[in-house]
């Protein structure tokens, strides 16, 4: 679906419309790769988090065998 046709003097001048769509074809790049840099931290925030669980997880096991007085089991 088009843009619905304007009257011939409410166009903007041919310079003015090029510069227009080659700002907007910039600002749609410059958002895409500010999506692609927020997808690729998100991946190494989640990577992080995975570590920081393992580790949690393997102080509880530590905290949990001194109260039993056994030793934890690792996998």
């Amino acid at each position: 679906m088009g843009a619905q046709a304007r009257l011939p003097a409410t166009l903007p001048s041919a310079p003015l419309a090029r510069k227009a769509h080659r700002d907007a074809v910039n600002r749609v790049r410059e958002a895409e790769m500010m999506i692609e840099n927020l997808r690729a931290n998100l991946k190494d925030a989640r990577a992080e988090l995975r570590k920081a669980e393992a580790a949690r997880r393997a102080a509880e096991d530590d905290l949990e065998a001194i109260d039993q007085g056994t030793r934890p089991e690792r996998t």
